[in-house]
Parts: structure tokens; sequence; C-alpha cells
């Protein structure tokens, strides 16, 4: 995951994020996200354990993910919660919680190739 794409639909806070208070783009060009282990749930749904790596901070985490399926094309999708101080993002006085909440909604949508027919 390239750390300079994120956006966050405002300009004053999209030049804030490369900084390394927040993410650091400069020493830490990419997160990744590394999975263990993956769990069917059915009807399409996933649960994907694994490890979350930003700012050189790693954490495991579990990723609840559907699949739906039209014709060849497949997309993934889920949404999970992350304690962004855990990964050291927002630091120094931006590790105030009561100016950028702890816990950040982490949003995906991804098109995926190869995946058999549920």
């Amino acid at each position: 995951i390239d750390t300079g794409s994120a956006s966050f639909g405002s300009a004053e806070t999209d030049a804030e994020v490369p900084k390394p208070e927040w993410f650091g783009v400069a020493k830490f060009p990419k997160a990744s996200f590394q999975s263990t282990a993956m769990k069917g749930l059915g009807g399409g749904k996933f649960e994907v354990m694994g490890q979350l790596s930003i700012k050189g901070a790693v954490s495991n985490v579990v990723v609840p993910v559907a699949i739906t399926q039209v014709g060849a094309n497949s997309t993934a999708s889920g949404q999970f919660t992350i304690k962004r101080l855990d990964f050291k993002i927002g630091e120094g006085d931006w590790a105030d919680t009561s100016m950028v909440a702890n816990d950040v909604v982490v949003k995906f949508k991804l098109t995926v190739t190869g995946v058999a027919p549920l």
C-alpha cells in the first residue's frame, strides 16, 4: 500500500498526511498487510487474519471481507478499525485523542481475479 496515496478530501489535510508526524512517507513509503489465515463464514463472507504494518509498527488484525461476483469479476470489500496510535500515526501534539480520534475505520474495495465461483 503506497502511503503517499492517502487522500482525505481536504487539501489542507492531504498536505499534512505525508509528514513525519503522520504517515512519514519519506521514511515509510509503504504499508502492508500479510495474511496468515482465512476462515470462510459462508455466503461469500470471510475473516482474514494477518499482520498489518504501518510506519514500522506491526499488529495482528482480523479483517472481515465480503466477496461479490458478477460473471468473471470478483470484488472484495470490507472495513475494520485500528488504533492509529498503535501505528505511530499522529505523533507529538497530534497524539491528543481529543483532537483526532484514536479509532480509525479502514475501508477497502478491491477488484480481484482468479477467484473460483463461490
